[in-house]
């Protein structure tokens, strides 16, 4: 799978999550106006392909989607972390996603960061480890 129809995969999943909860996505290199409330940004960050074996067996593709939790300062965590546990809940360990042209594995329990201050936001990375093997 390329980096694109990977990412599509993983958006294919976000994206009726988003809308279902009423919440704003800023999709990669999409023009994106911030609103007052919570919003998502998501991004993919494909690592280098490298071989599952010393012979150059297969080829394994691995990476990080991160969905960022932006949310206004100043009005606590709980919305945050409630929203943590749903997206965990989408991508749960060992699952796949994809289409005809291939599927990734989501590899490790999902990890979050502690919340940090950018701006007038409270934000919360959730990183999602993938590999196609």
């Amino acid at each position: 799978m390329t980096p694109f129809e990977i990412r599509k995969a993983f958006e294919r999943v976000l994206k009726p999550f988003a809308a279902a909860n009423n919440v704003q996505v800023a999709w990669e290199n999409l023009t994106f106006s911030p609103p007052s409330e919570l919003y998502l940004s998501a991004f993919l960050l494909p690592a280098q392909d490298t071989h599952d074996t010393i012979c150059y067996g297969n080829l394994r593709i691995a990476g990080v989607y991160q969905i960022d939790i932006r949310s206004p300062i100043n009005v606590g965590t709980a919305t945050v972390h409630n929203l943590v546990e749903q997206i965990k809940a989408l991508y749960p360990v060992g699952s796949r996603i994809g289409d005809a042209n291939g599927t990734v594995r989501i590899t490790t329990p999902i990890s979050t960061s502690r919340g940090a201050l950018e701006k007038e936001r409270y934000v919360v990375n959730v990183s999602i480890f993938y590999s196609n093997i």
